[in-house]
C-alpha cells in the first residue's frame, strides 16, 4: 500500500516495508470511496452531464479537512466526480488536508487559492498527466521539478511564486497555460521544451528576475502580455514558426537590447514593445512590408520619418510620445490609422492623410498640441473619439464629403479652431465633439444632422451664431452651455426638438422659428 505525505517541495510515497521512494508528484487515492449524497455531503455539487459531477464549493464555513468522492448521489441519480470548479476552495484559510479521487480531470482556476494551511506541494493529477501547479504555502515553492508524463500546465499554475528560483518542464509538455508563471519574481531562466505550441496570456507577466528563455522551434503564437514588464530579460530569440505575438507581449521589457522578427509573423499586437527604450531605434516594418507596427526604442530618435511603399496599415499606437517627430509622410496605399497611432506627438506640425483611408481611429492625433494643420483626403467616413481632442494649435481643417461620423470628443479643446463645416452626409455630432472650442466663431451645420449629443459645443465662448435646422429632433444636455456670445435659432416647425436640461444655459439668446 502506498499512501502520500506532502513533505515540503516534494511529496514522499512511503511502501508498505517503510522505504522511501521520492516523487515529485502528488499522488491520488485509486481507492473507489463509497456514494456520497449531495444533500447531506458538506461540498456542493452540480451535474455536468454525460453522468458526470463537478465539485463548486463547500458548506462549511471553514473547512480544515476534505474527502472528495469519486461518486456522488444528486437527486436520487449517481454521478462520477470528474471535475473540481473554479474557486471551489477560494480562501479556506483553515484547510489542513484535501483527498482527490483519481476520477478527478479536471481542476479550474484558483480552485485551492489561498488554502496556505494545506501542506506545501506541487499537485499532479489526472494520472499524473496534468500539473494544476502549487498549492500551500507559496514561499516554500523554490524549486520545482515537473514529472515526466505530465502534459499540460494550468492556468495560475505558479502565479505569485515569488520564491520560486528554477523550474524544469519535461519533454513531452505541450500546453503552458495563461499566467502560468505571472509574477514568478526570483524565476532567473526556464526552457521551454519541444513540443509547446503557444505561450499563453501573461504567461511570464512581471518575471522580473528573468533574464534569458529559450522559446522552441514550432511555437506558432506569443500571447498578450506573455512577457509583460520582464525588466530584466536582455534578449530573446523568437523562432521562424511564430506568426503571432500579442498585445503588449514585451511591453515594459526595459533591458531588452535586441529582438529579431522572423519573417513568417503576420501579426504584431498593439504596445507590442512599448517603453523596450534599449532596443535599437527603428521603424518596425513586418508581414512582407505591409504593416507599419511603428516606432520602437528610444523616442527621442524618431524625427524625421518616411514609411516605405507597400504599407497599408499603421498600427495602434505607432508613433505614440514621439516627441520629437516633426515629420512623417504616409504613402498612398495606406487604409488605415490604428487608434492612437500619433497620440502626443507634441512637435508634429502638419500631416497629410492619403486617398484609401476610411477612417481615423480613436485619438490618432489626440494631444499633437503643434499641429496647425491636417488634410483629409475624400474616402474618410468616420472620425473617430477624441481623433483630434487637444490639438490645441489646430486653426483649420477641411472634414470631407465622405465623412459620416463624427466622434466623441473629436475636436475638443481645440482651442485655435475658428471655424468649420460639417459635411452633408453627418448625421450625428458627439458627445463634447468641439466642447472648448473658444476660438469657434462659426460652424454650418446641414440639413442631414438629426442629433447633437451632450455637451457637443459646451463652453464654446466665442460662437456668435448658429442655426440648427429642422432635421434635428433632440439637443443635448449643456449642448452649448457656456457659449455667452451665442444667437441661437432653432427651427421648429415641426414642433418636435428634443432639447436636454441646461443645453443653451448662459446663451445670449435663444430663437424658436414656429
Amino acid at each position: 500500500m502506498i499512501m502520500a505525505i506532502a513533505v515540503g517541495t516534494e511529496v514522499l510515497a512511503v511502501a508498505k516495508d517503510g522505504n522511501n521512494q521520492k516523487k515529485s508528484e502528488t499522488i491520488t487515492s485509486n481507492i473507489d470511496t463509497a456514494i456520497v449524497d449531495a444533500s447531506t455531503s458538506i461540498l456542493k455539487f452540480s451535474p455536468l452531464g454525460n453522468d458526470s459531477a463537478k465539485v463548486t464549493g463547500h458548506k462549511e464555513k471553514n473547512p480544515t479537512s476534505i474527502d472528495i468522492p469519486s461518486k456522488v448521489k444528486i437527486y436520487g441519480k449517481v454521478y462520477k466526480v470528474t471535475s473540481i470548479g473554479d474557486k471551489a476552495f477560494d480562501g479556506c484559510s483553515s484547510l489542513k488536508s484535501i483527498k482527490i479521487p483519481e476520477s478527478v480531470t479536471s481542476i479550474g482556476e484558483d480552485a485551492f487559492s489561498s488554502c496556505d494551511e494545506l501542506p506545501p506541494h506541487l499537485l499532479v493529477y489526472d494520472k499524473g498527466t496534468k500539473c494544476y501547479g502549487w498549492i500551500g504555502d507559496k514561499s516554500k515553492c523554490t524549486d520545482v521539478i515537473i514529472p515526466k508524463g505530465v502534459t499540460s500546465i494550468g492556468d495560475w499554475a505558479f502565479e505569485g511564486c515569488s520564491s520560486l528560483k528554477s523550474i524544469t518542464i519535461p519533454e513531452g509538455v505541450t500546453s503552458i497555460g495563461d499566467c502560468a508563471f505571472n509574477e514568478c519574481s526570483s524565476l532567473k531562466s526556464i526552457k521551454i521544451p519541444k513540443g509547446v505550441t503557444s505561450i499563453g496570456e501573461s504567461t511570464f507577466t512581471r518575471c522580473r528576475s528573468l533574464k534569458n528563455i529559450t522559446i522552441p522551434e514550432g511555437v506558432t503564437s506569443i500571447g498578450d502580455q506573455a512577457f509583460g514588464d520582464c525588466s530584466s530579460l536582455t534578449d530573446i530569440k523568437i523562432p521562424k514558426s511564430v506568426t503571432s505575438i500579442g498585445d503588449q507581449a514585451f511591453g515594459n521589457c526595459s533591458s531588452l537590447t535586441d529582438i529579431i522578427i522572423p519573417e513568417g509573423v503576420t501579426n504584431i499586437g498593439d504596445w507590442a514593445f512599448a517603453d523596450c527604450d534599449e532596443l535599437p531605434p527603428h521603424l518596425l516594418v513586418y508581414d512582407k512590408g505591409t504593416k507599419c507596427y511603428g516606432w520602437i526604442g528610444d523616442k527621442s530618435k524618431c524625427t524625421d520619418v518616411t514609411i516605405p511603399k507597400g504599407v497599408t496599415s499603421i498600427g495602434e499606437g505607432a508613433f505614440y510620445g514621439c516627441n520629437y517627430l516633426t515629420n512623417i509622410k504616409i504613402p498612398k496605399g495606406v487604409t488605415s490609422i490604428g487608434e492612437g497611432a500619433f497620440s502626443k506627438c507634441i512637435s508634429l506640425s502638419s500631416i497629410k492623410i492619403p486617398k484609401g483611408v476610411t477612417s481615423i481611429g480613436t485619438k490618432a492625433f489626440n494631444g499633437c498640441s503643434s499641429l496647425t494643420s491636417i488634410t483629409i483626403s475624400e474616402g474618410v467616413t468616420s472620425i473617430g473619439y477624441w481623433a483630434f481632442e487637444g490639438c490645441s494649435s489646430l486653426k483649420s481643417i477641411t472634414i470631407p464629403e465622405s465623412v459620416t461620423e463624427i466622434g466623441h470628443g473629436a475636436f475638443e479643446g481645440c482651442s485655435s479652431l475658428k471655424s468649420i463645416t460639417i459635411p452633408k452626409g453627418v448625421t450625428r455630432i458627439g458627445y463634447q465633439a468641439f466642447a472648448g472650442c473658444r476660438s469657434l466663431t462659426s460652424i454650418t451645420i446641414p440639413e442631414s444632422v438629426t442629433s447633437i449629443e451632450d455637451m457637443a459645443f459646451n463652453g464654446c465662448n466665442s460662437l456668435k451664431s448658429i442655426k440648427i435646422p429642422k432635421s434635428v429632433t433632440s439637443i443635448g444636455y449643456m449642448a452649448f452651455n457656456g457659449c455667452k456670445n451665442l444667437d441661437v435659432v432653432i427651427d421648429n416647425k415641426e414642433q418636435n426638438v428634443e432639447i436636454g436640461y441646461v443645453a443653451f444655459n448662459d446663451c445670449k439668446s435663444v430663437k424658436f422659428l414656429k
